[in-house]
């Protein structure tokens, strides 16, 4: 499945829409969407509720942004939010389930 990013702006806040499978194949184009987005705005949240699965390398990517995004917020809900819930990331960032 191919992975998709749509950013959007509005104020001071981007949001990268990411819908697809974040695995080792995709973690690299992953990484550079969430880079992207950062730069476009002091706060992020990253909107991961059309994402089907994240893999452990996508977890990893996430990770990266944890000193780089202070005031990064991630949505997700199903079994990403439970994998984002066991590798600790609802205690780094403000993760929302829908």
């Amino acid at each position: 499945m191919t992975l998709r990013f749509t950013t959007t702006v509005q104020g001071d806040v981007a949001t990268l829409a990411v819908s697809g499978q974040i695995d080792a194949a995709t973690a690299s184009e992953f990484r550079r969407a969430v880079a992207s987005a950062s730069d476009e705005a002091p706060q992020l949240t990253i909107d991961l509720t059309a994402v089907d699965y994240l893999l452990s390398a996508g977890v990893s990517v996430l990770y990266e942004f944890v000193d780089q995004q202070p005031q990064l917020v991630i949505r997700a809900d199903g079994i990403v939010a439970q994998v984002l819930s066991v590798a600790g990331l609802d205690e780094a960032f403000s993760v929302r389930t829908t």
